[in-house]
């Protein structure tokens, strides 16, 4: 039957993960390289609508889930090849590597993180530099983040958050949060220690004990 090819470009750059780790749908847009037999709307199939023939034609545009991509494009099958979306591509990488603290993070996908780890699974010869680009975007943004979320605690933050992706939001709420349970803390802490009732009210019963026993 041969080997049928597809050609996979990022329409939404980035993927949405619920509470339970669980990832949402996220649309790629795809192009065919060979003839797909019976996978049109003519034809049975479901992947192109649009078509009038039997089957997906060659630089045939399609739009395709990301479980669908890595169903069809990992180690034990590879029906379809893998374009990286431009925002992880060496141009974008370059820009980071040069200085990541300026970049809008956020714009290029709001799960910038989340989404570059899962395209690491199509291991690309660029999968490597993604992976190295990923975690030296995140090192060096990190301290600024922190830095800011301790020393803005007052402050409207809508603008300091604005260039973050998602996760990089949510680290900058756990330092807000970890700097208010500090200060909380260090509260209690000058407060005077007193005993509780139960424990004035136990030793007063065990004093009484003692004396009409003695």
């Amino acid at each position: 039957m041969g080997e049928y090819k597809v050609i996979i470009t990022i329409v939404h750059p980035y993927i949405q993960v619920n509470s339970r780790g669980n990832n949402k749908t996220v649309q790629l847009k795809a192009y065919a390289l060979l003839v797909v037999p019976g996978f049109s709307s003519s034809g049975g199939g479901f992947l192109d609508s649009s078509s009038d023939t039997d089957h997906i034609q060659p630089n045939t545009k399609l739009e395709l889930p990301f479980w669908l991509a890595t169903a069809l494009c990992n180690r034990r099958r590879h029906i379809v090849a893998v374009d990286m979306p431009k925002q992880y591509k060496e141009g974008y990488r370059e820009i980071l590597t040069a200085d990541a603290n300026v970049v809008d993070l956020h714009k290029l996908g709001p799960y910038y993180y989340t989404f570059g780890s899962h395209l690491l699974c199509f291991e690309l010869p660029e999968t490597p530099d993604i992976a190295k680009s990923l975690l030296q975007t995140f090192q060096s943004r990190l301290r600024k983040i922190m830095d800011a979320s301790q020393n803005a605690y007052y402050e409207d933050t809508t603008n300091l958050t604005a260039k973050l992706d998602e996760m990089e939001r949510d680290l900058f709420k756990c330092g807000q949060q970890g700097l208010r349970d500090f200060q909380r803390w260090e509260t209690r802490a000058s407060e005077q220690l007193k005993t509780s009732e139960m424990v004035i009210n136990h030793r007063k019963r065990k004093r009484a004990v003692m004396e009409e026993t003695s």
